[in-house]
Order: structure tokens, then C-alpha cells, then sequence
């Protein structure tokens, strides 16, 4: 027997989008002691599920950072992982590093 896991994700549009966390497979004709789900799996369940969450979550953050104060849209200057340590576990994620806007370094030039 095996169970798909799935996340139901809600946009503030409205829109839902369903991100899977895999699947757990379990003895078709289980004994009482095996029963249920086990420890390490729930340990892999809830890796997969923060693993979802915070990437989620520094995609949010990063699309905000991207737009400087003055309204321009900043540019990509390069990617760097980022760790994340937390209670079930740590994430590695990837993070936009920006170049400075052009308002920026015009205002510099006068310091």
C-alpha cells in the first residue's frame, strides 16, 4: 500500500497549486507493531514539507527585494546558496544577490 502525499498551496489571487512531498509505502498486511506511520518517515515528511515552505517563502522575499525603493527592477547579479537551519532539518536554497540600482549609485557619487 502506498500513500501520496500532496500540499495544497493558496495564492492570494486565489489560485491553488498542489506540490507533492512524495509517497510512503506501508506492508499491505501490517502487524500491530508496524502500524501506523513510523518516526523516520515522519521525520522525511516533515524535511520534504519545510523544504516546500521555505523555498517557497525566500522565492516571496527575494521578488520583493527585487524592485529598489525607486521602482526600478534590479538585475541579477549572481546566485548563492543559503542555508536555512531549522527544528526539521536544514535547507539549502538558492538566492538572488542584485546589482545596485542606478538611482543608488548616482547617489553615491556625490558623498
Amino acid at each position: 500500500m502506498e500513500f501520496e502525499l500532496y500540499v495544497a498551496v493558496h495564492r492570494d489571487g486565489g489560485e491553488v497549486e498542489t506540490v507533492s512531498l512524495g509517497a510512503i509505502k506501508f506492508e499491505e498486511c501490517p502487524q500491530i507493531a508496524t502500524m501506523g506511520l513510523a518516526l523516520a518517515d515522519a521525520k522525511v515528511v516533515l524535511a520534504r514539507l519545510q523544504t516546500k515552505i521555505v523555498t517557497r517563502q525566500i522565492e516571496r522575499l527575494s521578488a520583493r527585494e527585487r524592485h529598489c525603493p525607486c521602482g526600478a527592477k534590479r538585475i541579477v547579479k549572481d546566485y548563492h546558496d543559503v542555508r536555512y537551519r531549522s527544528l526539521f532539518g536544514d535547507v539549502v536554497t538558492r538566492v538572488p544577490r542584485w546589482r545596485a540600482c542606478a538611482c543608488r549609485l548616482n547617489s553615491n557619487k556625490g558623498t
